[in-house]
């Protein structure tokens, strides 16, 4: 066996011992034990200690596109809410102060735990997120992704996926330990509510792309739908289209957000951005809206006699930072069996944070209310309204409209 100089021995002890502090020794003991026994140390003892990381609090971040949520930033508070894994009770809320901060309750490695990060400021939304992680050294902390049903979405539309977003890792400073999460959580920001009426915008275009009515994220289309003149005379298949304009390139409209159910169960919801549309003719043409991915809402013929109403899932509209995010929906029409001269009108709903189960059976959603863990929601309003909503036995509420007859 090939002997080692005195200095060489001195240099591997150093190497070793700078190893052990740093917990390396722990996580790769076949390696070092090999690589002394060939150095020919005797320093056997050492190789079967096991080094054990012990409980410490969470260190974390969060920040947005404007910079970090931290005392004196750009943007207001955040939180990072440490929630069990049965999801019932919260284990820390870690208040941004700083680029990072620190938790107050340890956490021992293989404590499994979710973590629901979400803005407190009122002055402004973002949509929450929440990851999933095993505590310990160089753990893989996942963010909870829900799906689209499209072809690139992580789960199918209603589920959700665990997407690979850091890792966890031990961080010593000064005196103090912490599990630092890297890189920093990032919200995404829907809206600043003071400026709502002035920036998002909503424009409901004929078949020839001119607009007929206008709304925004605070003040819906004025009149009356089904005794309005007509706004324009037209037969066959056609589509009105939504126009939406968000007005400001780092703002985002309809992200799909994780939430809890009630007790017992805690199950996971996800709000969407979701489109209805209702006529007042139950001679529309279903087909032609069902194959375009419109949703017969097979209850309202019950509950609105006379009325034809359907819903669509959207994808999320959001900026880059550059471009302003906005987006165009197609509203597939066909008059093909009705006669010449019907008056027809057509209301038109949009709002995020709406659970497709609930879209089916007209169920008008809201801003989620806390349960489990969950100390509440960075999201204090939905836009626009709360969704499809009835009253006397007619749709009402809608965020905009348009009356035609058949030519």
């Amino acid at each position: 066996m090939l002997s080692l100089k005195s200095s060489d021995r001195i240099a591997r002890i150093a190497i070793l011992a700078l190893l052990f502090m740093s917990g390396v020794l722990a996580a790769n003991q076949g390696v070092l034990g090999s690589w002394l026994i060939d150095a020919s140390l005797t320093l056997a003892p050492i190789v079967n200690v096991r080094v054990t990381l012990g409980p410490v609090p969470l260190y974390v971040g969060v920040r947005g596109f404007e910079g970090a949520f931290k005392s004196g930033g750009l943007i207001g508070g955040a939180v990072v809410e440490v929630i069990s894994a049965n999801k019932t009770n919260r284990l820390d809320s870690i208040f941004m102060t700083d680029t990072y901060t620190a938790g107050t309750v340890q956490l021992a490695p293989g404590t499994e735990i979710y973590l629901h990060v979400h803005c407190t400021d009122p002055r402004w939304d973002f949509y929450d997120e929440w990851y999933h992680a095993i505590v310990g050294q160089n753990q893989p902390v996942m963010r909870l992704r829900p799906g689209l049903g499209t072809r690139d979405a992580p789960a199918p539309l209603g589920g959700f996926s665990g997407e690979y977003y850091g890792r966890m890792s031990r961080y010593i400073t000064g005196s103090a330990e912490y599990w630092q999460i890297t890189p920093t959580f990032y919200l995404m920001k829907r809206n600043e509510i003071n400026d709502l009426g002035n920036w998002w915008t909503f424009k409901l275009l004929n078949p020839g792309g001119v607009e007929i009515r206008n709304a925004t994220a605070v003040s819906s289309a004025s009149g009356a739908p089904d005794s309005a003149a007509a706004d324009f005379s037209l037969s066959g298949t056609f589509s009105l289209k939504l126009s939406v304009d968000l007005g400001i390139s780092w703002w985002a409209y309809g992200d799909p957000m994780l939430f809890l159910g009630p007790p017992p169960d805690y199950g996971w919801r996800i709000g969407y951005l979701v489109i209805w549309v209702s006529f007042n003719t139950t001679s529309i043409r279903a087909s032609y809206l069902t194959a375009n991915g419109w949703i017969l809402v097979n209850q309202f013929p019950s509950l609105t006699p006379g009325y034809l109403t359907f819903y669509k899932v959207l994808p999320p509209v959001s900026g880059n930072g550059i471009i302003t995010g906005s987006a165009t929906y197609d509203i597939p029409v066909d008059t093909g069996s009705l006669p010449s001269g019907t008056g027809i009108s057509v209301r038109v709903w949009i709002a995020d944070l709406q659970v497709p189960a609930d879209a089916s059976r007209g169920v008008s959603d809201g801003v989620p209310p806390p349960y489990g863990g969950v100390g509440g929601y960075g999201i204090s309003t939905t836009i626009f309204a709360n969704g499809f909503l009835i009253s006397s036995n007619k749709p009402t509420g809608q965020l905009i409209w348009a009356a035609f007859k058949t030519a």
